[in-house]
Formats: C-alpha cells, sequence, structure tokens
C-alpha cells in the first residue's frame, strides 16, 4: 500500500464564519464567478456556468446549510463537482490542498449521523481544529435524505432503586435541573454513564441538524454533541445564553455514544436505594426521552434515556 494511500486530500471551504472541509476526489474545477450567468428569478439555482461543452448548475453552499449569504457573488468561488451530470457549489472562498493522515477522519456523533438531515460525512481533525467533512452527495437540493426511527428501550430501573444491600446492584444516580427547579423536575443518570462536568465549552455549529442539536464541542479530542433538552421536548429554552449554563459529558447506556447535555450548575449524587414511587411522566411527549419515572419526596425524578434520545436503539436491535 503506498503511503498517498494512508492520507486524505483536501480543501479548506470558507462561508461566512464557518470553515468546512472538502475531499479533492470531488472537485472538478475551482472557477471564478466572471463567468457565471446569474438566475434573475431569485431561486436556486444561483446560476449557470459553462465547463466544456456543459451548462453547470451553480447552488449556494451557505444557502444549503440555511445560512445567509454574506459575500458578493462577484468575489467567491466556484467548486465543479466530479459527478454526473455535472453540479456546483458557490462558497466565499477555498485553502490550497492540504493533506491529513486517514486516522484524523472521525466519525460523525450519532445523534447527528441519525438526524433526517446530514450534509456532512464525518469530522476533520487539523491539529486542534475540528472541521466538519463535507458530503457532497447529500448537498445537492434533491438529495435524498437520512431516517431512523428510534424506538425507546426499557430497563426496569424500579428494581435498581429499591434494591436493599442483598441485592447485588449498589450505585449512585447523578440528578440535574433543565428547567427551573420550582418545578421540582430532576433529571438522573446513572454516575457510570457521566464522565464530567464542563463549566464551559466553545459550541461549533451544524447547519441543518435539529434544533436542539446547538453543534459539537471538542472534548478531549473527541467531538461531542451539544443537545437542549428542552428545545428536543418543544420547550422554551435560555440555557445557551444564561452564564451558569453547565455542559454535562454523558455516555448511552447500550451504544455508549458520547453527547453533551446543557444544564442548570446545581448537580447531585443520590445513593441507592431510593424509596419512592413509580409514575407517569407528569407532561405529555411523543419523543423518546425516559427510561422510567418517579415520585422521590416532593420531587419527581426522571431517569432519562440517552440511546432513545440519541436515536441508537433501532440501529443496535437489527444488528
Amino acid at each position: 500500500m503506498s503511503k498517498q494511500s494512508n492520507k486524505l486530500q483536501l480543501i479548506r471551504c470558507f462561508t461566512g464564519t464557518q470553515t468546512y472541509c472538502l475531499d479533492t476526489f470531488w472537485v472538478k474545477a475551482v472557477e471564478n464567478t466572471d463567468e457565471m450567468l446569474v438566475n434573475k428569478n431569485n431561486q436556486t439555482p444561483l446560476g449557470w456556468i459553462t465547463y466544456g461543452q456543459e451548462k453547470v448548475p451553480v447552488f449556494s453552499l451557505a444557502l444549503q446549510l440555511k445560512q445567509p449569504l454574506t459575500t458578493e457573488i462577484s468575489q467567491s468561488k466556484i467548486i465543479i463537482f466530479n459527478s454526473k451530470p455535472l453540479w456546483a457549489i458557490l462558497v466565499d472562498k477555498v485553502s490550497r490542498v492540504f493533506e491529513v493522515e486517514k486516522e484524523n477522519k472521525l466519525s460523525l456523533p450519532s445523534i447527528v449521523e441519525n438526524s433526517s438531515v446530514s450534509a456532512f460525512q464525518g469530522i476533520i481533525r487539523v491539529n486542534s481544529e475540528m472541521l466538519l467533512y463535507l458530503a457532497p452527495q447529500y448537498l445537492h437540493p434533491k438529495s435524498l435524505s437520512k431516517e431512523i426511527i428510534a424506538n425507546q428501550k426499557e430497563l426496569n430501573w424500579s428494581d435498581l432503586l429499591n434494591q436493599e444491600s442483598k441485592g447485588h446492584y449498589k450505585g449512585q444516580i447523578l440528578t440535574f435541573f433543565i428547567t427551573n427547579q420550582k418545578d421540582n423536575l430532576v433529571l438522573g443518570l446513572s454516575v457510570t454513564q457521566v464522565l464530567q462536568v464542563l463549566k464551559s465549552a466553545t459550541i461549533i455549529p451544524i447547519p441543518i441538524s435539529p434544533k436542539h442539536i446547538l453543534g459539537f464541542i471538542n472534548w478531549q479530542n473527541i467531538p461531542v454533541t451539544v443537545v437542549d433538552l428542552n428545545l428536543y421536548l418543544g420547550l422554551e429554552s435560555n440555557l445557551i445564553n444564561e452564564p451558569d449554563t453547565r455542559f454535562l459529558i454523558v455516555r448511552a447506556a447500550v451504544s455508549e455514544a458520547l453527547i453533551a447535555i446543557l444544564i442548570h450548575p446545581m448537580v447531585k449524587t443520590l445513593n441507592l436505594p431510593i424509596e419512592n414511587k413509580p409514575i407517569n411522566l407528569p407532561f405529555s411527549t411523543n419523543k423518546p426521552f425516559s427510561i422510567s419515572c418517579f415520585r422521590i419526596k416532593d420531587e419527581t425524578l426522571v431517569i432519562l434515556d440517552i440511546d432513545s434520545i440519541i436515536g441508537l436503539n433501532a440501529t443496535l436491535s437489527a444488528r
């Protein structure tokens, strides 16, 4: 095997304040916009450029990622894709070709990979930087979207909560809040699923992902998706703008996939067993969310089902 086969040849694509990377395998040519015929109907495509004998439609990368156009078309670049038929995207600018080892290509966080729409095929680590890796096969306006059906997995948390010292399970639950604490709604996870509580982190947005997916952070050189569970449930949320918001890094119980959950700073642990009363969720939702719900003293404890929130149970059960 040649040395070259262990490397990826990439270019950076810039649009607005965001930077993405693209494999040169997809690049037929990079052209200026001087010869582009602009579509005056204010519709897609933005226009057409002649390449050889073909009239190639040009789409905007920013618009395909549901971002605003920030650069004049005359100052932009056109990337013509190596496909049949030819088509192209408009970006603000591109970089020179650079190489990275293939081991620096990381998988998308599971919750993004399993979302209904994704314009990316992974993440590229370049030194301390992480760049979303464009997937042209999902960028074209007529590309098919990815779909998965999430099934909720039932685990016997009631036994774990009630089990006395004679049982085989002893442990702790970490509890936290995503809503105003006056609601007395507490979320919980086994402490074995909790990896860290971060005071702050830089979120890299992921365009055209579901609203509750705020982006991903670089956690110990691993891309971890940031999720706002309030938005996931269709509720209003201002957690991202609150100065005391924390990032709870957690691992799914079955798939072991990682996500970061936005939470309020108040976190505590409960030792098992706990006197409790199983109840139904105090709110209605059609989203996979919890394994079990309990009344403990004057609080409602909801045990989260991270696997179902991420959307992996259907995939795992099919293996």
